[in-house]
């Protein structure tokens, strides 16, 4: 059970440079969502939540940054 816990909580694999890159992407991502997400709370919505964003532009329509081709 433990280590269907630990497999959950990886959110992406990697080595080195690639790995740290991913956690930069990540916590960045994070950072901007909750920041737009408390925003949007307090009912500001001419804001834009950053690139693969769901709920809130599914349920509520919000604008959203798009993602780059990968």
């Amino acid at each position: 059970m433990d280590d269907q816990l630990a497999e959950l909580a990886v959110s992406f694999r990697g080595d080195g440079e690639a790995r740290r890159a991913m956690a930069a992407a990540m916590t960045a991502f994070r950072r901007a969502y909750r920041a737009a997400s408390r925003r949007f709370r307090e009912g500001v919505r001419n804001l834009v939540f950053p690139a693969g964003t769901w709920l809130y532009r599914v349920r509520y329509q919000a604008c959203c940054e798009t993602a780059a081709p990968p």
